[in-house]
């Protein structure tokens, strides 16, 4: 029996709630909220992980013991000290390199990763945790 075809309202409503439910992730709550000093949680930023014809990504895995879903790709963090499992891919080359980094941040301070790639471009060389452009 053939399935039924969408009218154009049932195909916009289609749209819709895949919207609705790919718009609901992205971000690891790793802090629950602000500190116990009263400090706002800050956020770390990787790249998202259904980016295609992308030259270099740098994938958050994990943000201390608190792994990532297929589909968050930032965490809030609450400042001082976290060790962040960060993959790195280049796509010409297809290397992907994975990182163990331990990184410090301050309250309420957006940071991104960013990529080090080595001589030639063709693999990364290490990851930063720079401080994200407002």
């Amino acid at each position: 029996m053939p399935l039924p075809q969408l009218t154009r309202t049932g195909k916009i409503l289609s749209l819709v709630v895949l919207a609705w439910l790919t718009s609901a992730c992205g971000t690891l709550p790793v802090a629950a909220g602000d500190g116990e000093s009263g400090e706002p949680a800050g956020t770390i930023w990787g790249d998202y992980k259904w980016r295609f014809n992308s030259p270099v990504n740098v994938y958050l895995r994990k943000v201390d013991d608190r792994s990532l879903s297929s589909f968050e790709y930032s965490a809030k963090v609450l400042p001082g000290e976290h060790e962040l499992l960060v993959d790195c891919g280049v796509g010409k080359s297809n290397n992907l390199s994975r990182y163990i980094i331990k990184v410090k941040t301050e309250p309420g301070v957006s940071y991104r990763l960013k990529a080090v790639l080595a001589s030639g471009n063709r693999e990364c060389s290490g990851v930063e945790l720079v401080e994200a452009q407002r």
